[in-house]
């Protein structure tokens, strides 16, 4: 029997297509090689395959362009080519596959490559087109007309691409079941012909630029609709002007992110059963959750209300919404205690409320799957419960509210989190058991109560650490050497302690900071949850986020902490000379020694720090003069070397003299540009610049000034010398000064006594 069917797929092949393929060219009618490894180009030998219907290679590494002779192919109803590296322009392959009139191709999937150029209009030769998947490519230009009239497409997807223009009428495509624009850049409005599409399941137009009203009448006859996607349009508005509009469909998914949706809940949300997935933040949405939400949404599995003014008090939630895996509450005005989270949740954000009081349902509740916990911004009191237990927190913080205490042993079992900002509480101690935190690589403990040694199991135990921050605590002791074991460390701040002694010589093993360059991407975190959805994607990522002193001001850094390299010792009580091996971190951007007791010369080598930007020693001890390699760092943005002994001339230079006199201030041997202090010796070269451009006449006035001067000293010299002589030689004239002088100390001796006399009669006196 002769082959007509071969499927390798998900076989993990990583070789090129092999030709043996094309022997069976005359009898073979569907060929299965996706989910493989294949790479290099598509075989030209495609184009021999006669009897070829579906040809299926997607989801390996497939490069270059697709080979013309596809086009040779006439029986071919299914072609997929997505998730290669394929290039090329999409108009020439439809170009090759529409060579006749009666091309009878009904699946086009070509997403996830890196094809470019506009749409072509020849697309309207398939006739029998179902479904057209085109997206995250590279496509530009706008949507022909002729995507709206084929009469038998049903799913269309262009997501993520670079379209633009206006939304193409689809009423003439009548089987239309999907359309999936998001992630573009079309503009104008959504017309109210959309409202016809009596098929339609899913309707995505999200993160374009989208204006205007939507209105009942955009959803008319949309009884079958299940999804209904128009976030990140912020032009767009959502007006309903029936208060008893009932909408003709059951949705599954509804996400109205950044669209205009408030003052209050839309009526679009009413009668609505059967939705897992709401996304309403960023919708001017106030007032409290009106008491039919909770009864409608009891079937929500994401749920996400962030960046409104919703306010008043959560109820239960394990009750309410039982079934969650997503919750994200955060930046609203919700108050009193933190509720009962669902048992399922993975990832729960309240942060940047105003709930209060402890956080003692942690243990009352089990959450097996709790991955993202973030409850930081909040008014949230006392002693962290001792049940910190949940093994499979990967991020949690807890920053910014009114915590104290120990931190509990129980931290010690979260053995996979990677994020942990408990800053600006009021911590008191670590416990050892901190140290079983081995994948931790962001720790914020800034601004606590923490108090004694900085611990040094910091360096051994925690190597993975990216970040670490101390800041604003009552850390004393030295510095350990074994925090130099931190090789991957980027960001280190242990500003505002009481910290002695000086900065250990190994500082040269933290090896990120010895390498100019960033990575590529923010520091991300992504967080798996259970919930499997076709329509629902099962992966969030998170980026970490760090605040700074920057230039004199707290900063938050999210998606440019993958830029920042820096050292923050300022405002502490170390000594010493500032290490030479300091200057062998050339990667940093910031590094700020202010308000210390360094002492020593500025090190020459200064200048290897060739992308510093920040760099503040003010307020130390430090002598000598200023490094002339110092004028090499072109980037440098913040300079601060004020209030130190620092003595010499000011090195010239086009970056040096571009900051303020306030940059050199409080050196009392320093002078120079842009100071005002002149250095020795550059008066009188002034005077001879300024003579040159000026002529004789102006060198003349300059000679008669130092005339003039020479005079007055000789004058004073001799005048003193002539009468100290006189009264050396002449007895009476001794004897008329010493009278003299006798007689105006009685005069002023009377004098005070009688004005005593007189404030003693004052009145109250």
């Amino acid at each position: 029997m002769p082959l007509a069917i071969l499927d390798l797929s998900g076989n993990n092949l990583n070789s090129s297509i092999n030709s043996f393929l094309f022997n069976f060219r005359r009898t073979l009618n569907e060929i299965n090689l996706s989910d493989n490894n294949l790479q290099g180009p598509i075989p030209d030998g495609f184009g021999s395959m006669i009897a070829i219907k579906h040809l299926d290679l997607s989801e390996n590494k497939l490069e270059g362009g697709i080979p013309e002779s596809l086009g040779n192919c006439s029986t071919l109803i299914s072609l997929q080519l997505s998730g290669n590296r394929l290039t090329g322009q999409l108009i020439e392959l439809v170009r090759n596959l529409s060579w006749t009139n009666q091309s009878l191709l009904e699946y086009l999937i070509l997403d996830g490559n890196q094809l470019d150029g506009s749409l072509p209009n020849a697309i309207s030769k398939f006739s029998f087109l179902k479904e057209l998947k085109l997206s995250f490519n590279k496509l530009s230009g706008s949507i022909p007309n002729v995507y709206g009239k084929l009469p038998n497409l049903a799913v269309l997807d262009l997501t993520g691409n670079q379209i633009e223009g206006s939304i193409p009428d689809f009423t003439l495509s009548s089987s239309i079941r999907e359309i999936s624009l998001s992630g573009n850049r079309l503009t104008g409005i959504v017309t109210e012909s959309i409202g016809s599409l009596s098929n339609l399941e899913k309707l995505y137009l999200g993160s374009n630029d989208l204006g205007g009203e939507i209105s009942e009448a955009h959803f008319t006859n949309l009884s079958r609709l299940q999804v209904l996607d128009l976030s990140f349009n912020s032009r767009l508005a959502m007006k309903f002007h029936s208060s008893n509009w009932t909408p003709p469909f059951q949705l599954n998914v509804i996400k109205l992110a950044n669209c205009f949706l408030g003052p209050y809940f839309p009526n679009l949300l009413r009668n609505q059963e059967n939705v897992s997935v709401l996304d309403v933040s960023v919708a001017g949405i106030s007032g409290s959750i009106p008491k039919w939400f909770w009864h409608q949404f009891s079937g929500l599995r994401l749920m996400n209300l962030s960046h409104n003014h919703i306010n008043g008090v959560l109820p239960d939630l394990s009750i309410q919404v039982a079934g969650l895996f997503l919750l994200d509450l955060s930046y609203n005005k919700f108050q009193g205690p933190v509720p009962h989270f669902p048992t399922k949740v993975t990832i729960g954000d309240l942060s940047h409320n105003m709930l209060s009081g402890p956080i003692s349902f942690l243990c009352d509740d089990s959450f097996p799957n709790l991955g993202y916990l973030d409850l930081s911004d909040n008014m949230l009191s006392g002693v962290l419960p001792d049940c910190l237990d949940k093994s499979m927190i990967i991020y949690l913080n807890l920053a910014n509210n009114n915590f104290s205490g120990k931190i509990p042993n129980s931290i010690g079992s979260l053995d996979m989190i990677k994020t942990l900002q408990l800053r600006n509480n009021s911590f008191t101690e670590l416990p050892q058991s901190f140290r079983n935190c081995i994948n931790l690589d962001f720790l914020d403990l800034g601004q606590n109560k923490f108090f004694g040694n900085i611990p040094a199991w910091l360096g051994e135990s925690l190597s993975a650490l990216v970040v670490l921050s101390l800041r604003g605590n009552r850390f004393n002791g030295s510095i350990p050497s074994n925090l130099c074991k931190l090789s991957n460390i980027r960001i280190i701040d242990f500003s505002e302690n009481e910290l002695v002694g000086a900065i250990p010589n190994c500082i040269n093993n933290l090896t990120a900071m010895t390498r100019e360059g960033s990575p590529t991407r923010a520091i991300t975190h992504w967080y798996w949850y259970n919930f499997v959805d076709a329509q629902v994607q099962t992966n969030i990522s998170y980026k970490s986020e760090a605040f700074l002193i920057w230039k004199g001001r707290q900063s938050k850094y999210k998606e440019t902490l993958r830029l920042v390299k820096s050292i923050d010792l300022s405002s502490n009580k170390l000594t010493g000379e500032i290490p030479m091996e300091i200057t062998s971190l050339i990667g940093l951007i910031g590094l700020n020694l202010s308000r210390n007791n360094f002492t020593g010369v500025i090190n020459p080598r200064i200048g290897e720090l060739r992308v510093l930007n920040f760099l503040d020693l003010s307020r130390n001890q430090l002598s000598g003069e200023i490094p002339t390699n110092l004028s090499q760092l072109s980037h440098l943005g913040v300079l601060d070397l004020s209030y130190n002994n620092l003595s010499g001339k000011i090195p010239m230079s086009t970056q040096l003299q571009t900051f303020n006199a306030s940059t050199y201030e409080g050196n009392f041997l320093l002078c120079g540009s842009p100071l005002t202090k002149v250095c020795w010796g550059e008066e009188s070269s002034r005077g001879r610049n300024f003579s040159d451009s000026k002529g004789d006449g102006r060198q003349k006035d300059i000679f008669d000034s130092l005339g003039f001067y020479v005079s007055i000293y000789l004058g004073i010299f001799f005048g003193f010398w002539g009468v100290f002589a006189i009264l050396l030689l002449q007895r009476s004239w001794r004897y008329a000064l010493f009278q003299m002088s006798d007689n105006l100390a009685n005069r002023l001796y009377a004098s005070t006594l009688v004005t005593m006399a007189k404030l003693r009669k004052w009145p109250g006196n």
